[in-house]
């Protein structure tokens, strides 16, 4: 399905402050919205740790609480995934931009 070079894409993490956020899944061809199977992973991959979200219909939502976002440094690696069956993409991968609230 998704056979590119994952976009660039950073990641923006507030200090002190819970992440949330919701990510319209697309075909990278057409852009239109993709309704993904039941059992499909989605997750973040930042340093040493992976952070998980949730499936429903075409939108994938992430809530990290500020304890756990606030352990990431400034710089790191990040990557957002999709896991269908056996399979796994690399989607965006940047870097982790820190600012205060």
């Amino acid at each position: 399905m998704w056979g590119f070079e994952p976009m660039q894409v950073d990641l923006y993490l507030a200090d002190n402050a819970d992440f949330m956020q919701s990510i319209l899944v697309t075909d990278p061809t057409t852009g239109d919205s993709i309704t993904v199977p039941e059992g499909t992973e989605v997750f973040f991959r930042i340093g040493d740790q992976r952070w998980d979200g949730t499936v429903v219909g075409d939108q994938a939502n992430f809530k990290i609480e500020s304890e756990v976002a606030d352990t990431v440094r400034r710089g790191a690696r990040v990557q957002f995934c999709i896991s269908i069956g056996e399979d796994d993409w690399v989607l965006t991968e940047g870097r982790v931009i820190r600012s205060a609230v």
